[in-house]
């Protein structure tokens, strides 16, 4: 079970484990079956992330917010669907992890000009672009980041982007202090 997974690791610590992260099928993985695993690590001190609003809508993502525990969200750009969702999004500080090509890869959006991305970044959701999955979806960081210039956003609002994988990582803040220290 991904409980006995979990309490396996923990009771293992090594140096590099940083943080969880809960993927997969979010239609017929609800974030309810995994409340116990997830409150275990909060409770340990680590950092959550979670695959939710790709497939599934705003109530599965208010599901995995409230039941997980999660300061990013894997993708999450169907929180566009609620207002009041994205609000909370922002309000809770939460980062989105979102990724473009895929999700018009996998026709859950049929164009760049229909994905909510720019929309969420313009409403003051954090998000970082990511590959998702390269090979499968022929994706790429640069890639990425080509998207959103193309979908308006300048050079100043996608340095933002790359600030934020760095603040809502799951690294020290020595490492996150240096990478930042990086860009300016």
């Amino acid at each position: 079970s991904v409980y006995s997974t979990a309490k396996e690791v923990l009771n293992n610590h090594h140096p590099y484990l940083v943080g969880f992260g809960l993927a997969g099928d979010e239609l017929h993985f609800p974030p309810k079956l995994f409340t116990k695993t997830f409150d275990m690590l909060k409770n340990e001190g680590f950092p959550i992330t979670v695959h939710a609003g790709e497939w599934d809508g705003p109530e599965n993502i208010r599901e995995a917010i409230r039941l997980l525990h999660p300061t990013r969200l894997g993708h999450g750009v169907r929180s566009i669907e609620d207002p009041t969702l994205v609000d909370e999004i922002c309000n809770s500080d939460i980062v989105l992890e979102t990724c473009p090509t895929s999700n018009v890869a996998t026709r859950i959006y049929s164009s760049y000009a229909d994905h909510p991305v720019k929309e969420l970044f313009d409403r003051g959701v954090k998000i970082t672009v990511n590959s998702d999955d390269p090979p499968f979806f022929n994706a790429s960081i640069a890639g990425e980041y080509k998207v959103m210039s193309d979908l308006g956003l300048t050079t100043e609002e996608l340095l933002s982007l790359t600030k934020n994988a760095i603040q809502y990582s799951f690294c020290d803040k020595e490492i996150k202090s240096k990478l930042i220290n990086k860009i300016k």
